[in-house]
């Protein structure tokens, strides 16, 4: 399992944190695609974002921790 994780802080509104978990490499790519266009599309809009990360790992057959 692929695992993508996200977390950014919207300045003056919060701090956003996600993290989904896909069976194959290229779906964990295009949601992390996905997500990076979602915020370059706010930052267009005019909206502050801090500090964002995201991250895709492969948890192997162990559970997620």
């Amino acid at each position: 399992m692929f695992v993508v994780q996200f977390e950014y802080e919207i300045v003056g509104e919060g701090f956003v944190e996600s993290c989904e978990g896909f069976d194959k490499l290229s779906e964990a790519r295009e949601f992390g695609h996905n997500v990076i266009d979602e915020l370059c599309d706010n930052l267009d809009e005019g909206v502050e974002i801090d500090d964002a990360t995201i991250r895709i790992w492969n948890t192997g057959d162990e559970e997620i921790a």
